[in-house]
């Protein structure tokens, strides 16, 4: 009701006083907060998931891909990833998910096809890709992900990129860019046709 501070609330007293009195406040927050669980659950999910391992995960991998891979007995880095999603605020966490439920919801509709879109946030120095894809192949979408993580480091101008991958509507393939990675004058290239067009929007996610 108050923005997500206690500016000017003096204590329990004048907290019951507010919400007993503004009964329309009150459930416009509890529906807004509905809102915000229902799209912040896409990107918790993509974390939850990340806990397991698809059993047929080398099917169509190259060795570039594998070599990526944890070995089954010692996995570590997926928890490397779910730490950047549970570092994200509610807000920020149902934005990105608003974003990508919208592109898996328009690419589902496709038999065949592949499409993305990019969101950022101030203050953190964080880019995310969100891939959406049906009847590819594994090697292409993973050619087209390492592509535009460069291209979005570069045209953001972001040193960290995070990326989800929805691949047929039944795996997720997540990644994240190398800390050191330097993008190159290929990325910069590949950041103007690929993003330099995309439409973009703001939105204000200082509110609760």
């Amino acid at each position: 009701m108050n923005g997500g501070n206690l500016r000017g609330c003096t204590g329990h007293t004048d907290a019951e006083r507010a919400t007993s009195t503004h009964h329309d406040l009150v459930q416009e927050a509890i529906n807004r907060n509905a809102e915000y669980q229902h799209y912040s659950s896409c990107l918790e999910h993509v974390a939850h998931a990340l806990a397991g391992r698809d059993p047929d995960y080398k099917v169509g991998a190259t060795s570039e891909m594998l070599a990526l891979f944890d070995p089954l007995e010692q996995r570590q880095n997926y928890v490397v990833l779910q730490e950047v999603l549970a570092d994200l605020r509610l807000r920020e966490r149902a934005e990105l998910g608003r974003a990508f439920d919208a592109l898996c919801e328009r690419v589902s509709r496709q038999a065949r096809g592949m499409s993305f879109c990019a969101a950022h946030l101030d203050g953190r120095d964080w880019v995310f890709v969100f891939i959406s894809s049906r009847g590819r192949e594994k090697a292409a979408i993973f050619n087209a992900a390492t592509e535009l993580t460069g291209a979005a480091l570069a045209h953001y101008q972001k040193r960290n990129c995070f990326v989800i991958v929805d691949r047929d509507g039944e795996h997720y393939d997540v990644l994240r860019s190398n800390p050191d990675y330097q993008p190159t004058p290929a990325d910069e290239e590949n950041g103007r046709k690929r993003f330099g067009r995309l439409r973009m929007s703001d939105v204000d996610i200082s509110r609760l």
